[in-house]
């Protein structure tokens, strides 16, 4: 079997981020320091598509605890048709898009600047649209493999930059602590990137899908239901299968009514406020049938599931995203190459898939 790269180094690299994260954290610091002199920090909204919007979602709980602001995680779309009626001069809104190309996102960003707001970039493209228009560019300077990539590095160096803003906007007498938490997180990336790659390689290649009747679902509440939709989206991107990340509660009410036994479930499952509630779902969806793959730093949980990535116990649940995503990444990129994809490339090497692509995200759709 061909050897793949791209992707696998990029989901190492997440590892090793020591000087661009002190880049990130100097860059937001300053714009951290303007939003709270300004009194813009009343309202803040985030704003993307895709993984974009992904970890806005997954910072929403982190924001609401450590900062006395509103926050409202929304697609770039929904924002510019509906939540822009709620941005005045007391909001900051923070727009998220790698490739700064993202034709809804850049919209976005033109009509919140029009109405006063401070408006913060996070991208990865120094000659993007979304750095050109942006009042307050983030840009995080990550090394990018030159392969049209899953989402990996970028998404870690995003919820970074979040992360920081959120640390950086939060009450003063939590602002050290915020920091020393985040800290000591990213210092365990490297390290369950590791040991996660035995169980993943054993889950990738021993997977068992059904087709498209039976889809891979990917359970999570709280800030994991926002990782459980990014890794139903690298599921989507990386293997070519349906795949359905849902908040843990809504799947009792929804999908179960169509799972089968035996259908491949992640359980993203930090200990925390929500834990109990998943736990007792991967209970019962035990009993029905289920094979489960379970993410979690709680050892029972971990014991019922037939693949169990055992996360660090000491991460708190608010900080679980940045570590989180990296079993599903590896299990996709393995189970990628079982069924003999390209893991490197979204589009699979289909040139006319990757060109609609980009008709449909970077700007007016022209069928001619």
């Amino acid at each position: 079997m061909q050897e793949y790269r791209d992707m696998m180094t990029e989901i190492e690299k997440q590892g090793s981020l020591g000087p661009v994260l002190k880049q990130i954290e100097t860059a937001v610091a300053g714009t951290c320091r303007e939003i709270m002199e300004k009194g813009k920090n009343k309202k803040i909204f985030f704003l993307g598509c895709g993984d974009s919007y992904f970890a806005g979602l997954a910072v929403k709980d982190y924001f609401l605890e450590k900062t006395d602001s509103l926050c409202f995680p929304m697609t770039a779309l929904e924002f510019s048709t509906y939540g822009i009626r709620q941005v005045d001069k007391e909001s900051t809104v923070i727009a998220v898009s790698m490739s700064g190309n993202v034709a809804r996102t850049v919209e976005a960003v033109k009509e919140a600047q029009e109405r006063g707001a401070y408006v913060v970039g996070i991208t990865n493209s120094l000659t993007g649209r979304l750095y050109e228009v942006c009042s307050h560019p983030v840009f995080l300077g990550l090394e990018e493999e030159p392969g049209w990539t899953p989402g990996t590095l970028t998404y870690t160096g995003t919820l970074y930059a979040l992360y920081c803003l959120g640390a950086g906007l939060s009450r003063e007498s939590e602002r050290d602590g915020c920091k020393r938490k985040l800290a000591f997180t990213m210092e365990q990336v490297s390290r369950v990137v590791t040991q996660c790659q035995d169980m993943a390689r054993q889950a990738g290649e021993n997977f068992v899908y059904n087709g498209h009747q039976f889809p891979v679902y990917i359970l999570g509440a709280g800030q994991s239901f926002a990782t459980a939709k990014y890794g139903a989206a690298k599921f989507l991107e990386v293997c070519g299968v349906i795949a359905i990340g849902q908040e843990s509660e809504e799947f009792a009410h929804q999908e179960f009514w169509v799972i089968d036994k035996n259908c491949p479930v992640f359980l993203v499952a930090p200990k925390g406020d929500s834990f109990q509630r998943t736990m007792e779902v991967g209970e019962c969806l035990r009993h029905f049938g289920c094979d489960l793959f379970v993410i979690s730093n709680s050892e029972e949980l971990c014991g019922m599931g037939k693949y169990a990535f055992g996360m660090p116990e000491e991460v708190e649940e608010l900080y679980a995203p940045l570590l989180y995503a990296v079993p599903m990444q590896l299990t996709a990129y393995y189970f990628s190459r079982k069924l003999g994809l390209d893991p490197d490339r979204r589009s699979h090497n289909d040139p006319f898939r990757k060109k609609v692509s980009r008709m449909l995200t970077r700007g007016t759709v022209n069928l001619d």
